[in-house]
């Protein structure tokens, strides 16, 4: 099965199964960017010719001769449908310190950006209300936080350890890796402006009421 025909099932497909999940047609419809009638259309396809009548009419003739067998079809169809993709946002559901997000910067890459109906990170901000903000191009500065992250990740653990340490797995780095976050947020102290001589824990913590009040007025 062409990629281009695995990226349209799993478009209507992901129609059908959001409405499901959030048991409302039309929000949806407005989440994905499409009307109720094409809704309808593909549920109506689905329920009379199965995953293969959700394809566009001039892709539903298969190559016969080059077709794969159908069961070998259906599994990599299911794969495709359970796998996230690149820059689906990982395990974004969970909250820091009772605080939720409710908005996100990133730059402007294609795994961040695009139509909320073909992208899983465009997707899930919508459904959660997180406004995204983008950086201006040909402008890191604009991240400077990140990008200041970056450096000192750098510096002060990838630097240090491959000097002192031979690593025989991805495993082994990413124990002494989070091993060292854990020590970035809670114990070593940040000078920048944001912190001010505070750990980036203790910012959150203090940060609780600014967060609050933000909400109220979202609210």
């Amino acid at each position: 099965m062409s990629s281009l025909n695995q990226h349209v099932i799993k478009h209507k497909l992901g129609l059908l199964n959001l409405a499901a999940e959030l048991g409302n047609v039309s929000k949806a419809c407005r989440v994905m960017g499409l009307s109720r009638d094409r809704f309808y259309r593909y549920q109506t396809a689905k329920a009379e010719g199965g995953i293969e009548a959700l394809f566009d009419a001039n892709r539903r003739k298969p190559n016969i001769k080059n077709r794969v067998d159908e069961a070998i079809e259906a599994a990599v169809v299911a794969y495709t449908l359970e796998q996230p993709s690149h820059g689906q946002v990982r395990a974004s559901n969970e909250l820091r310190q009772g605080m939720g997000i409710l908005r996100m910067l990133t730059d402007r890459g294609t795994e961040y950006c695009g139509k909320a109906e073909t992208h899983d990170y465009q997707l899930y901000l919508a459904l959660n209300g997180i406004e995204h903000t983008k950086t201006r191009a040909a402008s890191p500065q604009t991240n400077g936080i990140c990008e200041r992250f970056h450096k000192t990740i750098l510096q002060e653990f990838y630097q240090i350890t491959f000097r002192r340490k031979l690593y025989l797995t991805l495993e082994e780095l990413q124990h002494d890796l989070d091993e060292w976050i854990d020590y970035y947020n809670h114990r070593r102290t940040h000078q920048g402006k944001v912190c001010c001589g505070r750990t980036p824990m203790q910012t959150m913590i203090e940060g609780k009421e600014a967060w609050q009040e933000k909400v109220n007025n979202l609210n």
